[in-house]
């Protein structure tokens, strides 16, 4: 399994689909994840082995720590927007994506030996939009979805909502979002700890989208997402109450 953030970020208005070429360099975790994908089409390539990647965006649920900070903020009534416009973005509950990689791993079409190949620097700009969603050039890579396109504004009040609370956006200018992930990264060195917001994860906030489109998934796995925003984040509350996490 990999993630949205091996492609990099979407473009502001079109969703990143498999044949699109990745952007090196955005963001440290994104790049480790693209150095595995790019293992693991060589291998494919050579016929050593039949391999399917799917790409993630933001996973939460029961369990997932990293966006149970992101819900707990939420019971404040303020949530932090990185940069002064929401982006785009991608989110999937973790009961999909277990289904997704299911489903990729019994129905996918794996990586072909040859042809044209994203992994092989032969992708398209970040806003093609292809008149076949099954573009040869992404075969084998599946994005998975919750099927909705939704900000991080949107996500944090439908966790408020779900805490019964009501919450506010709060834009944050660049500057501050540098300053605060500065501060965090002084304190994690001093204490030896990493800190929740890293300045590669303030670097990855403020791109332009993290928003991709699962159509090929839908089409070639019978992927069918069920938990859209609203329900997934009830659910995650309802477990992080349930375990003293909340």
């Amino acid at each position: 399994m990999s993630s949205l953030m091996a492609a990099g970020p979407s473009h502001p208005e079109v969703a990143r689909r498999e044949h699109h070429a990745p952007r090196v360099g955005y963001t440290l975790y994104g790049d480790s994840k693209l150095d595995g994908e790019r293992l693991v089409f060589a291998a494919a390539r050579a016929g050593d082995v039949e391999a399917v990647i799917v790409r993630p965006p933001a996973v939460y649920g029961p369990r997932d720590l990293d966006m149970l900070q992101m819900i707990r903020s939420a019971k404040f009534g303020v949530i932090a927007q990185p940069g002064l416009r929401p982006a785009w973005m991608s989110f999937i509950h973790a009961f999909d994506l277990v289904e997704g990689i299911a489903r990729a791993g019994a129905r996918g079409c794996p990586i072909p030996r040859d042809g044209e190949h994203v992994l092989a620097d032969q992708g398209s700009p970040f806003d093609h939009v292809p008149e076949d969603i099954s573009h040869p050039a992404g075969a084998g890579i599946y994005y998975l979805t919750d099927g909705q396109r939704s900000t991080v504004v949107e996500f944090g009040r439908a966790a408020a909502a779900a805490l019964g609370r009501r919450a506010i956006a709060l834009p944050m200018p660049q500057a501050a979002v540098w300053t605060v992930a500065g501060i965090n990264h002084a304190i994690g060195r001093l204490r030896g700890k990493a800190p929740a917001l890293t300045l590669d994860k303030a670097r990855g906030s403020m791109a332009p989208g993290w928003w991709c489109d699962d159509s090929r998934a839908v089409r070639e796995l019978e992927y069918a997402p069920q938990w859209p925003l609203a329900r997934g984040l009830e659910h995650t509350v309802a477990w992080a109450r349930g375990v003293g996490r909340l």
